[in-house]
């Protein structure tokens, strides 16, 4: 059950070369044009030629061009997510030339803030306020020493507010009651979702680790790299134990690249745990990425495999789903499965 991912070295080099060309200044500046403005929400043909031309221009094998290009969407949701969680704190400052990616694609969120604490690109108390989200102590004092406000009162009022608060986040049912931290104070408003989690579990009776990720990860829209490595570093049990509790919620995660390549194995486990409703949304997230033009991976081949695996009352209930019982679901996506599953009939027979 436990999810991991090892990238290949033709993963690595793919990466390095993308993350280098989609951070460049360039790329950077088209994306966002006023008809752009982000890569994810923008169909390829409106973008990827330019992008194409600045691939041409590396020193590497013509067939590795396109495996470059459709990275650029996977790249700008990361970059987009991480944006949402520090926007408050980056505003408008310039950020982008300390951001730190991993092999994996993924944003080193704690490299990228000791980098951004340590410049002076960001006001002074911006980065105290991300010091204490990310629990680097001895940056922290040190900027206090540097803050022109500088007291040691203050120091131990934004100190204990801003830990409280970031307990807060992460449980707000059960936080007072661990007593983390005792000391209470207002929750500051630069405070987004909380990273380096693995280090507060540790301080967690394991009965309440459950909870607590469950928590976490349903108000979760994706999973950053802090994310992946707190479940990796958890017991084996606990993660058997979380991905039956939320299914779906961990199997929206195996959508977000590079990690679709578990989908697969990991929902072989948890048909029985599965709803009906749960699986509908499924088949529209994966159609919903084709129709958008994401070819990080091969969605066709995975809706396609995910359908002809799923068990039979499952694919009764798309079927025969009555467009007066859509509840939710709009009339947009009912035809989108329904014409799904006349082109599954159709290769059938």
């Amino acid at each position: 059950m436990l999810v991991n991912f090892v990238p290949s070295l033709l993963h690595l080099a793919t990466v390095k070369v993308a993350t280098a060309i989609y951070m460049s200044r360039e790329i950077q500046e088209f994306e966002k044009k006023p008809h752009i403005r982000s890569f994810v929400d923008t169909h390829g043909k409106e973008w990827e030629p330019f992008v194409l031309e600045k691939v041409a221009q590396c020193a590497m094998p013509i067939e590795l061009h396109e495996k470059v290009v459709v990275l650029m969407k996977p790249l700008s949701f990361e970059l987009n997510m991480w944006l949402a969680d520090h926007i408050q704190i980056v505003e408008n400052h310039r950020y982008d030339i300390y951001i730190v990616w991993n092999s994996f694609g993924m944003i080193d969120r704690s490299k990228a803030a000791e980098r951004l604490i340590r410049s002076d690109c960001l006001p002074i108390d911006h980065r105290i306020h991300m010091a204490c989200q990310y629990r680097m102590r001895n940056e922290l004092q040190e900027l206090f020493e540097r803050a022109p406000w500088y007291d040691e009162e203050s120091k131990v009022r934004l100190n204990l507010s801003t830990m409280f608060a970031y307990s807060q986040r992460i449980f707000p049912n059960v936080a007072n009651s661990l007593r983390l931290f005792p000391f209470e104070g207002s929750e500051l408003r630069t405070i987004g979702n909380i990273p380096m989690i693995h280090h507060l579990l540790k301080k967690l009776p394991p009965p309440h680790i459950l909870d607590v990720l469950k928590e976490l990860l349903q108000r979760k829209e994706f999973l950053s790299d802090d994310d992946r490595i707190c479940l990796f570093n958890q017991d084996v049990t606990i993660l058997e134990q979380l991905f039956r509790r939320i299914p779906f919620c961990i199997l929206m995660f195996l959508l977000q690249w590079p990690l679709q390549t578990q989908f697969l194995e990991v929902v072989h486990r948890l048909w029985s745990h599965l709803t009906k409703e749960e699986f509908f949304k499924l088949l529209l997230s994966i159609h919903s990425k084709i129709e958008k033009g994401w070819r990080d991976f091969d969605y066709i081949n995975l809706i396609k495999t995910f359908w002809s695996r799923s068990p039979h009352h499952f694919q009764d209930y798309v079927q025969k789903k009555n467009i007066s019982e859509q509840e939710e679901f709009s009339m947009h996506e009912f035809d989108i499965i329904n014409n799904f599953w006349k082109n599954i009939s159709l290769e059938e027979k």
